[in-house]
């Protein structure tokens, strides 16, 4: 049941930090409906003074076997969309899928998430999608019942585990009920086909590996980070013609394009393996910002997905800006797919065309969105 791991996965999130998201889309614009913003935002609810996080830091360990021990539920709020709280116990609940080192550095980017998901709800609220009470008692039994079939445990303990209330989580069930609604609303056959078809690198399965050099930037500073990248880039090509003409020079022997080629390819991506070591902003850095394979869809955002699958490889990349900042880029190989006919991969595509509706969504929607953070949040 898809629903059954949606909500389970709400414990499970990971996240590469500085990637792993949904951001606007780039693809055709005919194949994604246009909508307009909603007329207003619903009314906030449940607002309480912010309090600490009950997650920021892992609890101590205890080798003795001693009764279960669940999360505290913190009180307060992480930050306010168009006037609406996101409570801090929601953020505190995606973070419990991450690893405790990490926390720290996921955590705004966990909160851009829950930023967006709220953006997306309001939208189709103010569209007037709804859902019955019928439907969401219906989804909510069916995950109780997986739960006790999967886990062998009374629902309650997933509650406890997961800091929901019991109307907290029907809550989020309505607003996937309500979501599913809107994408098969605008996701009818001849705009999936339309979608399919100017989209195939999506569904064929191929994949590149790529190294990338994250320049974080917030808009007080977008200019100055986006020369830095620029000079980065620069600074590294200048590098590798250095080497290249000097190793060369060094020679005794004739040497063929091939070779020279093979030689260029080695020393671009030690340069820029050393150089993503040194300046980047992702903790890929610790890789040399190696990103291992990918595929076209679902693991990167997409400006970034987009550029490195039309990238030649070992060809640094112009800055590409993201949510994230600007990243630089060094495809290192591919791995070609294979293609599929629409009828064989329906339900993907409709997948895929969901997940960048939604992009699309939080593209529109945070235009004019008044977001708020709470300070302590940011520290």
């Amino acid at each position: 049941m898809k629903l059954y791991r949606i909500t389970l996965g709400i414990v499970g999130i990971t996240l590469s930090v500085g990637l792993m998201a949904k951001t606007p889309c780039g693809f055709a614009q005919s194949t994604l409906p246009q909508p307009t913003p909603p007329p207003s935002s619903p009314t906030p609810t449940n607002q309480v003074p912010p309090g600490k996080s009950s997650v920021a830091t892992p609890a101590p360990q205890n080798t003795q076997k001693a009764a279960p021990s669940y999360p505290v539920r913190p009180e307060g709020i992480a930050a306010k969309v168009n006037g609406q709280a996101i409570q801090l116990v929601s953020l505190d609940r995606r973070l419990l899928g991450v690893p405790p080192e990490k926390r720290g550095e996921a955590r705004m980017d966990v909160l851009r998430l829950l930023i967006d998901q709220s953006l997306v709800d309001q939208a189709v609220l103010g569209w007037k999608i709804t859902v019955s009470a019928e439907d969401v008692n219906k989804q909510f039994a069916e995950l109780v019942k997986k739960w006790k079939e999967v886990e062998k445990q009374d629902f309650s303990e997933f509650l406890k585990k997961t800091m929901f209330t019991e109307q907290e989580l029907r809550e989020e069930i309505a607003a996937l009920l309500r979501w599913d609604r809107f994408v098969d609303q605008q996701g009818k056959e001849e705009t999936l086909k339309t979608f399919y078809l100017q989209n195939k690198d999506m569904f064929d399965g191929s994949m590149v590996r790529a190294r990338h050099i994250l320049i974080r930037c917030n808009a007080s500073d977008k200019d100055t980070k986006l020369q830095k990248a620029r000079s980065l880039k620069q600074e590294m090509e200048t590098k590798v013609n250095k080497e290249l003409q000097d190793q060369l020079a060094k020679m005794t022997v004739k040497v063929d394009n091939l070779a020279k080629e093979q030689l260029r390819t080695k020393l671009v991506e030690q340069v820029f393996s050393d150089t993503a070591r040194q300046y980047s902003d992702c903790p890929s850095k610790q890789e040399g910002g190696d990103l291992n394979w990918f595929p076209r869809l679902s693991s990167m955002v997409e400006p970034f997905a987009k550029a490195a699958f039309l990238l030649k490889p070992f060809s640094i990349s112009e800055p590409i800006e993201t949510e994230f900042g600007y990243h630089l880029i060094l495809v290192t190989a591919r791995r070609p797919g294979k293609e599929y006919k629409y009828e064989e991969i329906k339900s993907h595509v409709k997948d895929a065309y969901g997940m960048k509706l939604h992009e699309r969504v939080v593209e529109l929607m945070r235009k004019n969105a008044k977001i708020e953070v709470m300070p302590e949040i940011k520290r």
